[in-house]
């Protein structure tokens, strides 16, 4: 699980959400963004880029970087390991 706790300091989720959904600046160091969980007009979904997590104040939805990946791709937790190394990969 080192490896895991290696992957997720290194991947920005703020860069993985923001190809999903639109975000935008909303204080330092964090996003916010329509909800892609659920219909919504106004921004409830928010990213802290320090922290590495992802939090839904209408839906409840909220994890770091591999479960936004399993649940909006439907997933599962080695398959959005594997994705995210293979993109940090092809990044460096």
């Amino acid at each position: 699980m080192e490896f895991v706790r290696i992957l997720k300091s290194e991947v920005d989720i703020v860069k993985v959400i923001g190809e999903s959904i639109p975000l935008r600046a909303a204080g330092v160091n964090r996003y916010v963004g329509l909800c892609p969980f659920h219909q919504e007009n106004s921004p409830t979904f928010t990213v802290h880029s320090v922290h590495q997590i992802y939090k839904c104040f209408s839906c409840g939805a909220g994890g770091d970087v591999i479960t936004f990946l399993m649940k909006k791709d439907g997933i599962d937790f080695y398959e959005a390991v594997r994705r995210l190394a293979l993109r940090d990969n092809e990044v460096s």
